[in-house]
């Protein structure tokens, strides 16, 4: 970051921002750097927590809108057709191999779009 010579001239103000956030930029922090004098700076974080006192290292934690929605309902989607894949493969399975597709039990032998006997008319075959 390029500073002029006389970068800590009674009030000088530095300021830097990030935002982050995958795959949209959905948090920010700010860094401000005020010289109170030419010796003594104040420097104040904004938005984060700073881990790192050698450089400027900071977590983000104020919201950016709509990144944050965005990211929100993005993330939520991805764990939902996570969750519902395996059920959707189980449910699959079991109606070719003749199988009740909410209880596997076998209905081989039963008039085609008969219901589960085993767990109720809510069930049945599909197909």
């Amino acid at each position: 970051m390029y500073q002029p010579a006389d970068w800590r001239e009674p009030g000088y103000l530095q300021v830097q921002c990030g935002a982050m956030g995958v795959p949209w930029n959905a948090l920010e922090w700010r860094f401000f750097e005020y010289a109170i004098d030419p010796t003594h700076t104040r420097a104040e974080y904004s938005g984060g927590w700073r881990f790192d006192r050698n450089r400027i290292s900071v977590l983000p934690f104020r919201p950016l809108w709509p990144g944050f929605a965005l990211n929100t309902l993005f993330y939520a989607a991805l764990a939902w057709g996570l969750w519902q894949l395996p059920l959707a493969l189980r449910r699959r399975s079991r109606s070719k191999k003749g199988l009740c597709v909410r209880c596997g039990y076998d209905l081989k032998g039963l008039a085609p779009g008969a219901t589960c006997p085993e767990c109720g008319p809510a069930s049945g075959v599909r197909g």
